[in-house]
């Protein structure tokens, strides 16, 4: 009788204990912040502040404080697919998947559209000047100019291209992420009339080609499973392969910055999470970059962004990571959005 009773008290307080992390957790669910899928993000240096493109939640404004806390503000929201971000100067300016260019007037507290594109795509953006260079997918390459921001004027829309994903503009020449050719070049010192000027592909009929960056005569390309590849652009019609990272088994990379022969790639592994995460490397000589550290992370990763010694990494369902990467072989944390706490849940709802 003794033992029996004994069972049933363990079997009771089992279940008091189970409803209570039942509860909690769908109470944390519904409270945690929804987030969407964070492709991007962006530093405001005006107003210290980052913005955060979560996908159809919006684009996240998020305060900077001096010891480098992420404070949450407010969500934009108008419509379709946040999928890239840049700022120039008071505006932001979005790449919407589902409605092509969006112009944002961040001045206030709270970003206000002022203008956007419709029945268009917009999948990655770079601002020279005066001039937004935007991709669209299979809707090739839009040349916007900007001069007021609250109407763009349309000066060109070069179509022939595959599926172009992402863009970066030195000079007279545009370097696009085309997914399955590689990387293309656009000869855009007559924006009115864009021409192609040279391309680079590799794995012949299976190639990758997601993100761009660069500085000086080299371009890299995150290419997903494919890994890394460095281009030699110091004669933009002719790009060659300089070198090529492996992402290792189960691995890809997703998302590349470059600043002072310093590259910061992310790299989602959704097998070894060990493997998940931030890779830094040094590529004072190009032919063979040498890796600094590696910052290990859940969840998976997108697109690295620099700002004086802070990197964001968009994390996805997770949101954001902050880093300090003043000493690239030491790189800290010092925030999250959300919390540590909350990202448990954005998990969950993903």
């Amino acid at each position: 009788m003794r033992k029996s009773r004994k069972k049933k008290q363990a079997l009771v307080g089992g279940g008091i204990v189970l409803l209570v992390l039942m509860v909690g957790v769908i109470l944390g669910v519904n409270k945690a912040p929804r987030v969407g899928y964070c492709f991007e993000v962006a530093f405001d240096t005006i107003r210290n502040r980052l913005y955060l493109a979560g996908g159809n939640r919006g684009l996240h404004v998020l305060e900077i404080s001096q010891d480098g806390a992420l404070n949450f503000t407010t969500t934009n929201f108008d419509g379709g697919y946040y999928r890239n971000i840049d700022i120039s100067g008071d505006y932001g300016y979005i790449a919407n998947s589902k409605r092509g260019l969006q112009v944002l007037d961040i001045r206030g507290e709270i970003p206000e559209t002022i203008w956007t594109q419709t029945n268009a795509k917009g999948y990655g953006l770079d601002i020279q000047d005066d001039i937004v260079f935007m991709v669209g997918n299979d809707e090739g390459l839009y040349v916007f100019d900007i001069s007021n921001p609250a109407d763009p004027q349309l000066l060109s829309n070069f179509t022939d291209l595959e599926y172009v994903w992402d863009i970066w503009v030195q000079g007279d020449y545009a370097y696009i992420a085309d997914f399955t050719v590689g990387m293309v070049v656009i000869d855009i010192s007559d924006p009115l009339q864009p021409r192609r000027a040279g391309e680079v592909t590799w794995h012949e009929g299976e190639t990758v080609s997601e993100v761009i960056h660069g500085e000086g005569d080299f371009a890299y390309v995150a290419a997903g499973s494919q890994g890394l590849y460095i281009i030699d652009i110091s004669n933009p019609v002719t790009p060659k392969i300089s070198s090529h990272i492996d992402p290792g088994l189960f691995g890809a990379t997703e998302g590349v910055m470059v600043r002072d022969n310093v590259v910061y790639v992310s790299v989602h592994n959704g097998i070894n999470y060990f493997k998940n995460g931030l890779y830094i490397y040094n590529v004072d000589d190009p032919s063979q970059p040498e890796l600094v550290s590696k910052f290990p992370l859940t969840d998976m990763v997108e697109d690295v962004t620099l700002s004086g010694n802070y990197l964001a990494l968009a994390n996805t369902a997770s949101g954001v990571v902050f880093f300090d990467v003043e000493n690239p072989e030491k790189p800290k944390t010092l925030s999250t959005f959300p919390s540590s706490f909350w990202r448990l849940f954005t998990l969950l709802m993903w």
